[in-house]
């Protein structure tokens, strides 16, 4: 698999928007080959009230797009709880397939250091491929995806 991306932010004031394009290739018997034309995103980042955040973003995909919102707060300076969702619709793993997704998340933040955070999240989704028939076999299905994930950032000067 090769896969790159590109983007460019711009930010104003308390809010950053964002543009970015990414693009996969597969390994297909030595060469590589694309699986659709890419993704598209923009996004928006506003920090408001001094403790809230929102970030809503729409990303175009094959065969549909999908798009979510992604809310925080900050009990303090340090301490952040987050809560989102999102949904859509696309060609998520087969050309010609269209999967309807959807979901949510929740988490939170802290920053035991300055230059050191700690992070969990839990994300469930949902995909639905309604009953098709493509090159004359029948493909449907329902899936439930439970995810956790930790992550650490370390700020370097």
């Amino acid at each position: 698999m090769l896969s790159g991306s590109a983007g460019l932010g711009v930010r104003a004031g308390k809010a950053r928007f964002d543009i970015s394009y990414a693009l996969v290739a597969y390994d297909a018997n030595g060469s590589f080959a694309l699986r659709s034309w890419g993704t598209a995103q923009l996004s928006a980042y506003l920090v408001f009230g001094e403790c809230f955040t929102l970030n809503a973003w729409g990303r175009a995909l094959q065969g549909g797009g999908e798009g979510g919102v992604d809310l925080g707060y900050y009990a303090t300076r340090d301490l952040g709880f987050f809560a989102g969702g999102f949904g859509g619709i696309g060609e998520l793993y087969s050309q010609n397939l269209q999967v309807d997704r959807y979901g949510g998340d929740v988490g939170f933040s802290y920053w035991a250091t300055p230059r050191f955070r700690l992070a969990a999240y839990y994300q469930l989704t949902k995909n639905h491929l309604p009953e098709q028939v493509l090159d004359g076999l029948t493909y449907g299905y329902d899936e439930t995806e439970h995810a956790v994930s930790f992550a650490v950032a370390l700020r370097v000067p």
